[in-house]
């Protein structure tokens, strides 16, 4: 029941493309002797990607906002860390989109209140 009150598919994406960005950096950063701008920049945007999802997925109030910032970190990721071994640039922005897209589920109104509304509105008729 957790998974229906929250963007849960696009924080697990977002998660698993920042997993996928991380881990190619963290495997050459052993042997790097000299690393470059790029293998920082796939570790903070991977960091980043990561942190996305875990807020996407823990605050859903927050989704439409992560998940822009989603987008822009997907595409970034592929001109530093070829898109997160290009399985992930597709899953980071399926994952994105999915959390910009969310909406929480409205309660429908008791026919109670339904009826003051519409009473208030002047439809239907009053009731004496």
């Amino acid at each position: 029941m957790w998974r229906h009150t929250r963007p849960f598919q696009g924080g697990l994406l977002m998660i698993v493309h920042g997993l996928l960005t991380i881990t190619p950096g963290l495997l050459l950063l052993k042997l790097a002797i000299l690393p470059g701008v790029n293998l920082y920049a796939s570790l903070i945007i991977g960091s980043l990607l990561v942190g996305m999802g875990v807020i996407t997925l823990t605050s859903p109030q927050f989704a439409q906002i992560t998940g822009t910032v989603g987008i822009v970190l997907a595409l970034s990721t592929l001109i530093v860390a070829l898109g997160g071994l290009v399985i992930g640039l597709p899953l980071g922005l399926q994952g994105a989109a999915l959390a910009v897209a969310w909406r929480p589920n409205a309660k429908p109104a008791s026919a109670k209140v339904q009826r003051k509304i519409n009473q208030a509105r002047g439809v239907g008729g009053a009731s004496y």
